[in-house]
């Protein structure tokens, strides 16, 4: 529970995400399995921010997002998800509006039938 706290500060600091615990476990992982063998790295929420920074030092892996906190006022990034109204995502200008929310929990996963058009 302590490092998540910590996490989510870092991850609003300057230094961001590549200072978490969760970015630091992720890059563990990858060079134990070794990055040849990892075809493609997802990521929700803190999770996506983590998959982002980790995406930057493995920009031959694939990265995908849902509802991460990121700061971006501009682009189109077709890799990038979000329900409408999200507030975690709120910043993230790039992602696209997946779809409304079908529950009252718009920062959710479990809001879809399939992921048919993720």
């Amino acid at each position: 529970m302590a490092s998540d706290i910590l996490d989510d500060v870092m991850l609003v600091s300057p230094w961001g995400a590549e200072h978490t615990t969760r970015h630091a476990e992720v890059v563990h992982a990858i060079e134990t399995i070794g990055p040849e063998h990892i075809t493609h790295i997802y990521g929700h929420s803190l999770g996506g921010a983590v998959a982002r920074s980790v995406g930057r030092l493995y920009p031959n892996i694939p990265v995908d997002t849902f509802a991460a906190p990121l700061f971006r006022l501009t682009g189109n990034d077709p890799t990038a998800h979000r329900i409408a109204g999200d507030p975690i995502a709120f910043f993230d200008m790039a992602a696209g509006d997946t779809r409304m929310p079908s529950t009252l929990n718009p920062h959710g996963v479990g809001n879809f039938d399939s992921d048919d058009d993720l």
